[in-house]
């Protein structure tokens, strides 16, 4: 691989500043019948989050995006 074919690193991890409140740790374990709509690394995003509101569904946790996207550029940081 050339040196400019290397991906540009990230200067911090996203959501670094995140409050508590707008991040949250993605668990290993299913979420699925835990918490409604809950990621985790074993699942991802639950079925639940891929139906309308309407059908039963519920929306992913904005949280949980923040989470999984901080856990990967972390490993993408500059050092």
């Amino acid at each position: 691989m050339k040196a400019s074919d290397i991906p540009v690193k990230f200067p911090i991890p996203f959501a670094a500043s995140a409050g508590g409140g707008y991040i949250r740790a993605i668990p290993q374990a299913s979420q699925i019948g835990i918490t409604n709509g809950a990621a985790s690394l074993t699942d991802g995003f639950p079925p639940l989050t891929f139906l309308p509101v309407g059908a039963g569904g519920t929306p992913p946790w904005g949280q949980d995006f923040n989470g999984i996207l901080n856990e990967i550029t972390v490993s993408g940081k500059e050092t």
